[in-house]
């Protein structure tokens, strides 16, 4: 199809970015498609926050210990190379930083962020912060931009 600017004039991205191959690619279409001065809206799933993995518990509070499965995931186990869940082929692991900075690129939003996991995170935060993890991008599990 042909798609020119002014297309559009809101652009809804919803649990969608962190499966694209590409996601500069995206954002710089849906810029292209947009009325300037319109509206993007999106929810990016952090791949580095609790529930990063996609998988149950999707909380801390909802972790049960008899379960194997959650065993895979629990206080961001889903970080560790080896852990099956790490090599699942659908989600990209794009970085909130380099996320921010490709939106910046071609929209101005207000951000607002879900946090979840404070309290599991201190028992492991040293850890993954010698890996080269932030505090707060394994803090926010969901953020939002418009």
């Amino acid at each position: 199809p042909n798609l020119r600017r002014g297309l559009f004039d809101a652009v809804t991205l919803f649990s969608v970015s962190e499966h694209l191959s590409d996601p500069r690619l995206v954002l710089k279409g849906i810029f292209s498609i947009l009325s300037p001065k319109q509206l993007f809206r999106f929810s990016h799933h952090n791949y580095y926050g609790y529930s990063g993995h996609h998988e149950h518990p999707k909380v801390p509070d909802q972790f049960d210990r008899n379960n194997s499965r959650h065993w895979l995931v629990a206080s961001w186990a889903h970080l560790d190379p080896e852990s099956p869940p790490y090599k699942y082929p659908n989600l990209n692991r794009v970085r909130l930083g380099d996320l921010l900075a490709v939106v910046g690129t071609y929209f101005k939003c207000a951000w607002r962020v879900r946090v979840v996991g404070r309290k599991q995170l201190n028992k492991v935060c040293k850890l993954l912060q010698d890996r080269g993890f932030s505090k707060e991008e394994l803090l926010i599990d969901r953020l939002h931009g418009a």
